[in-house]
């Protein structure tokens, strides 16, 4: 699964304007390759992928990520993997 990172945790505040990125800021812009291990369903009737991913981070290149296992992701933060380039 593709997890849309922004749709999970979206932007409320801008940062101040002298932030500096360090080696344990994340970055949670665009989609990162997942592994769903499930399907449950919520009392408001929304469907939650059970998801492990990781948040890469955003001054080490290439970066291997936070890992995260087993997260409740919404279904509309997920997309089918299809082979080809990462979505942008």
């Amino acid at each position: 699964m593709w997890v849309e990172l922004s749709a999970i945790y979206p932007q409320m505040n801008f940062p101040p304007p002298r932030f500096r990125p360090d080696d344990s800021t994340l970055d949670v812009r665009g989609a990162v390759e997942g592994e769903l291990r499930g399907w449950l369903r919520s009392t408001t009737g929304e469907w939650l992928g059970v998801v492990s991913f990781r948040v890469p981070y955003a001054t080490l290149v290439p970066s291997t990520g936070l890992p995260l296992t087993d997260q409740l992701v919404p279904a509309h933060a997920l997309r089918p993997r299809r082979r080809g380039p990462r979505p942008r």
